[in-house]
């Protein structure tokens, strides 16, 4: 058999072939022999964007933290211990959850239309897991050039400081903006 056959057919896996993330796969109750064929993984993390987007839940881990999530008025249930990952959650009044054109990213819109939050989840069954950070209202952005950066206004929608290298619109940032006012979106 030539290596392109070997290539586009389904393969089984087994524990011995993958190690540690067969092991992990095991433990996670995928069974052994797994069937594994080419796209396989990348399908399952779309379809896991998809499910993650239409659910009533999100991820545990938050960043800055809960509080600052609840501040704007989310709320969150009890996680399910059935699903280490993922807590019951409402997004404030007129938020939505969409998705974005990578399959392991999608975020939460206001209701104005800016993206509030980014939510990382990778469903791979090797390898699950999730995440989700608050967007700053004012942060980097860069140009057309590497010493093309500005501090944006991501609610008005204007530049603050710029262009400049990385390390002094960094600095301007800094300077300027406390952590807390990065993240107030209050027009």
């Amino acid at each position: 058999m030539d290596d392109a056959t070997k290539v586009s057919k389904p393969a089984i896996f087994t524990a011995a072939d993958f190690g540690e993330a067969a092991a992990r796969a095991r433990d996670l109750g995928v069974p052994v022999g797994y069937l594994v064929t080419p796209g396989s993984i990348q399908r399952s993390e779309a379809q896991g964007q998809q499910e993650l987007v239409v659910s009533a839940v999100l991820p545990v881990d938050m960043q800055p933290d809960r509080a600052s999530f609840e501040a704007l008025g989310f709320t969150f249930g009890e996680p399910d211990p059935n699903d280490r990952l993922f807590v019951p959650a409402t997004l404030p009044q007129g938020w939505r959850k969409g998705t974005s054109d990578h399959a392991m990213w999608s975020h939460v819109i206001d209701d104005q239309g800016r993206q509030r939050v980014t939510v990382f989840y990778k469903a791979a069954f090797y390898d699950r897991r999730a995440h989700m950070s608050l967007v700053p209202r004012y942060g980097l952005d860069q140009g057309d050039s590497a010493d093309a950066w500005h501090v944006t206004d991501k609610a008005a929608g204007h530049k603050l400081f710029g262009p400049a290298s990385y390390e002094e619109a960094r600095a301007w940032l800094q300077a300027n903006l406390s952590e807390k006012d990065r993240y107030n979106w209050a027009t």
